[in-house]
């Protein structure tokens, strides 16, 4: 899921680019497409199939057959040249991406086909499949890369060259992958018990917690750390600069706390406590402030990188390319 939406950004991009392009002589499609229904996207939808060489470098040997999802425009006098989507990690479907792509290119679809095609060995298009290792010991889950034994396990078990699907290269099952997000449920969790029994000692050991242990989400995300590899990491960037964090911690809280304050005082009811619309306008305020946080905490942990290491923070963000 971290690298759709600069994928999606991508696709968009190209879009509007060929959006801008002179329009073709009318031509046909040379794939047999029937009626089909994608789940979520309400429009006509066309479903085909074109098989190709699964060693296109021989061609011989075994056939493969690429799924493609073509959206007709929505007028007739069309352009010919459509917008083809194309997805942004490894091993993922375009076809599955439809009801998230299609809102981008709503208006584009007035006018020219949206084509979603399942690269080799993605989505429909012999999809490289490993079943999960249901035998793997939990302390996998902390772990920074899978286990060889369950790398050599599934490339045994595949029905084809991994060689010749690149696009499936390094993330072969569609299906989602929660260890990151179990990761940073159970880091969540740990971070909040040290903090919280860190303010219960007299406060300070709480806030120093808080600040050595500021950007172990990023680390997990960014870096694919391991719980506690993350939470070391976060120590180490943070080094030499915990009175800048610390700082700039307090600056946001207090101005949160004030902001909330006025609120609570503005919007009360004739009987002093907050109206339904003060709670409403808090928790809005409330959601602006957690989504400018984890923004403030991914921004302190490129320029920390950078500072510390030398590392761009263009590269750094090159992960979600």
């Amino acid at each position: 899921m971290k690298r759709f939406l600069p994928a999606a950004a991508a696709i968009l991009a190209a879009a509007l680019a060929a959006a801008c392009g002179p329009r073709q002589p009318e031509t046909h499609s040379a794939i047999a497409l029937s009626r089909c229904r994608l789940p979520g996207v309400e429009a006509s939808v066309l479903c085909g199939t074109h098989t190709v060489w699964e060693d296109r470098e021989a061609r011989s040997g075994r056939r493969i057959e690429l799924h493609v999802a073509v959206i007709p425009a929505r007028v007739q006098g069309k352009d010919s040249d459509p917008i083809v989507v194309l997805a942004g990690g490894p091993g993922q479907g375009a076809i599955a991406l439809g009801t998230q792509v299609m809102p981008l290119f709503s208006r584009l679809n007035d006018s020219r086909d949206i084509v979603l095609l399942d690269q080799r060995g993605t989505g429909f298009s012999h999809p490289l499949d490993c079943d999960d290792d249901q035998d793997a010991p939990l302390q996998t889950l902390f772990e920074d890369a899978i286990p060889e034994k369950s790398v050599r396990r599934c490339l045994q078990s595949l029905d084809a060259d991994p060689r010749l699907f690149p696009y499936a290269a390094g993330g072969s099952d569609p299906r989602p992958d929660f260890r990151e997000e179990l990761r940073l449920f159970i880091g969540s969790i740990l971070l909040g018990l040290g903090v919280g029994i860190g303010f219960v000692l007299i406060i300070v050991p709480g806030l120093i917690l808080l600040v050595m242990w500021w950007v172990y989400i990023p680390a997990i995300v960014i870096e694919s750390k391991s719980i506690i590899a993350a939470f070391g990491r976060s120590r180490e960037l943070t080094s030499g600069r915990r009175w800048h964090i610390l700082g700039l911690i307090l600056i946001v809280g207090v101005i949160a706390l004030v902001i909330s304050y006025i609120i609570g005082q503005v919007l009360q009811d004739t009987t002093g406590q907050v109206s339904t619309v003060g709670a409403i306008v808090q928790y809005a305020f409330l959601s602006v402030l957690t989504a400018f946080s984890s923004v403030l905490v991914s921004v302190g942990y490129y320029y920390l990188r950078a500072e510390k290491e030398g590392t761009d923070v263009n590269a750094i963000a090159s992960i979600f390319d």
